[in-house]
């Protein structure tokens, strides 16, 4: 079993996450944002870092241990000067804030790597600032033009549109999504004024997951215009999601029995209310089935409670109406975490979408966080995001494994060190997991097929083990199949027509076709030519796929075996490639009318040639006295070619046999 450890260093920018020790003395990005009584800095400072506020005269000064630069140049994009009037980098991890009002700081950490500055008018009980003072003598943004420090390099392929590689961009989704009101701390905490120890953080997993997220439609300003996704459609707003209120604690029987007992009234009718609110129960425990028959009891329909139909059918992995939830694409909120389940992928999203889809999956309540968890960070790993799945299985709760959290560590790991990482991941995991699950072992095989790595014998075992297991359920197929790509990868070409033949014969259909087509056309291109003359002329079965069929063709014929290649090519010819082919073998063979036949409504500078070689007239017959004719000729050249390849044939034959 691989151990869930998962970088705790590391945050949000959309999904990526890479890991920057606070030693790094990376640069701290600074944003701000306005939320009328006051204005908000966050600041993505390397987590554990040691900080305190100092109030000052005109403002206060931020120390942090680190001595990180600070990233100024998007702090004020959002923000006037009536609070903050400066920021200046003093140095050696000392920011300075000019406070030009009667204002007080409020300071905590919503994330072990994110800090909140709040100013807020008036003066307060935290830290109340000294007014007054000197104005500051330098431009507002002196110090953005300090140049960050050289990020490292990553240590994996990465996407750049979603991963980052230095913790200077780390946290700059939640950052920025914070900073305009859509993250809030929840509940603020005061941090290290003046060096104050700050309260413990709560514990993930709780009703307070550290962020709440807001929606356009949720501000503090009700004349706010609202949210509106990328198709102009009004978001949904956060109520319609707020699963984690529809369960007052983690005792499944203690939420459902009160509702149950009250479920019918005197007339033993079902209470619509109680049916919606036992609905919501299920839901809230990941229980989609039962939410659906509960719902059913009373017959009744309302937009809500097609709401809740979606959401049970969301939780159950179900089939859903097409296009559920597209018009929600680009909003923020919890929409944008049953958004990505209903498209069943999260390509397309932008960082604060996937900030989003975060905070709402730690906000859930833990039954559902263990469902959910590994089915997101599934569909992070399809869209190569190895830091993305790996932040969101960390929003799992705690204690959460098995084989299948295993399983999407090892991708994880592929996808940020190479796929040897994945490959001795998995292996590993073959060896110790007799459950393995089938397409955690079909990726073990097409991983060792393309990484052109022979596969150890006791893997093979394990996986035909597997595979006897699984003997009648559709996996099966999936793994002799994947054994049949990597024995001939190998060059194991009887095994792998072996086991072909095999699903041929019990399991046919598309996708053994193309199997072989495959491995067929593999060994046309890869198997030195006494193997290939072997195989070709004694096991390749009668009837190949039509694209196979014709790359055999083409060999014999190139190789002086056109009676072979006309073989190959007896069965209904559709495509031009293969009608080509066969005129080709035909005027090879002296046979000009079935030339004419095969290319019958073709055109083209090929198919002209061809017809003109097919149309070309015969010399006579030689008389017995005749001379042989020219060695230019069109008849001789065709006759020398025939007498060549039937002399190659001779010598493939023999070298055979022998």
């Amino acid at each position: 079993m691989i151990p869930l450890r998962l970088c705790r260093a590391a945050a949000l920018a959309g999904f990526g996450l890479l890991s920057a020790a606070p030693a790094t003395a990376l640069p701290v990005t600074v944003r701000g944002g306005e939320h009328g009584p006051f204005t908000r800095l966050v600041l993505t400072i390397p987590p554990g870092a040691d900080w305190h506020l100092e109030p000052v005269a005109g403002g206060l000064v931020l120390h942090l241990s680190a001595g990180a630069p600070f990233d100024l140049r998007r702090a004020f994009d959002r923000i006037g000067r009536s609070r903050i009037a400066a920021l200046t980098d003093e140095g050696t991890g000392r920011l300075h804030l000019h406070v030009p009002c009667d204002c007080h700081a409020e300071a905590f950490l919503f994330r072990p790597g994110g800090l909140v500055i709040d100013i807020h008018d008036g003066p307060g009980v935290l830290a109340p600032l000294p007014s007054g003072g000197p104005e500051p003598t330098l431009p507002p943004d002196a110090a953005a033009s300090a140049p960050p420090l050289a990020p490292p390099a990553p240590d994996g392929p990465a996407r750049p549109s979603l991963a980052v590689a230095t913790e200077g961009d780390v946290l700059r989704g939640v950052a920025d999504a914070a900073s305009r009101g859509l993250l809030d701390p929840v509940p603020p905490q005061a941090g290290r004024l003046n060096g104050a120890p700050p309260p413990p953080w709560p514990e993930p997993g709780g009703r307070a997951p550290g962020l709440a997220l807001r929606s356009g439609a949720d501000r503090d300003d009700p004349a706010a215009a609202p949210a509106l996704g990328r198709s102009g459609e009004r978001c949904r707003p956060p109520s319609d999601f707020a699963i984690a209120d529809w369960a007052a604690g983690a005792d499944f029987g203690a939420e459902t029995a009160p509702l149950l007992a009250r479920l019918t009234d005197a007339r033993d009718k079902p209470d619509p209310d109680t049916v919606e609110a036992l609905a919501r129960t299920f839901l809230a425990f990941g229980f989609g089935r039962e939410a659906e028959r509960t719902l059913d009891l009373d017959g009744a329909a309302s937009r809500e409670r097609d709401g809740l139909r979606l959401l049970a059918r969301l939780i159950e992995g179900e089939d859903q109406p097409a296009g559920a939830l597209a018009d929600q694409a680009g909003c923020l909120g919890p929409v944008a975490l049953w958004g990505a389940l209903a498209r069943g992928s999260v390509a397309g999203a932008d960082p604060h979408e996937r900030a989003a889809i975060v905070v709402a999956l730690r906000a859930l309540p833990p039954p559902l966080r263990s469902l959910l968890a590994p089915r997101l960070a599934r569909l992070a790993l399809a869209d190569g995001d190895a830091a993305g799945a790996g932040l969101l299985l960390e929003a799992a709760p705690e204690g959460i494994g098995g084989v299948e959290i295993a399983v999407l560590e090892a991708g994880i790991a592929g996808l940020r060190h190479g796929p040897g990482a994945e490959i001795a991941a998995l292996s590993d995991l073959a060896r110790h997991e007799p459950r393995l699950p089938a397409g955690a072992m079909v990726r073990l095989l097409h991983l060792l097929e393309a990484n052109g790595t022979a596969a150890p014998e006791d893997l093979l075992a394990l996986a035909r083990l597997r595979r006897a297991e699984l003997r009648h359920e559709p996996e099966a197929l999936a793994l002799l199949l994947g054994e049949a790509r990597l024995q001939a990868a190998a060059g194991s070409w009887d095994a792998a027509l072996d086991l072909l033949a095999e699903a041929r014969r019990d399991r046919p259909g598309a996708a053994v076709e193309q199997a072989l087509s495959d491995v067929v056309a593999d060994l046309v291109r890869q198997a030195p030519d006494t193997d290939f003359l072997t195989l070709a002329l004694t096991r390749l079965p009668p009837r190949l796929p039509e694209r196979a069929g014709n790359a055999v063709a083409r060999r014999l014929l190139a190789m002086g075996f056109p009676d072979a290649a006309a073989e190959r090519l007896s069965g209904p010819l559709t495509g031009r490639a293969g009608r080509l082919l066969l005129a080709e073998t035909a005027l090879a063979l002296g046979d000009p009318a079935r030339a004419l036949a095969a290319l019958d409504g073709l055109r083209g500078e090929r198919a002209e040639a061809l017809r003109r070689g097919a149309l070309a007239p015969a010399p006579p017959a030689p008389s017995p006295t005749d001379p042989p004719p020219p060695p230019d000729g069109p008849l001789a050249a065709g006759r020398i070619a025939l007498d060549q390849a039937a002399a190659a044939r001779l010598r493939a034959l023999a070298l055979l046999d022998g």
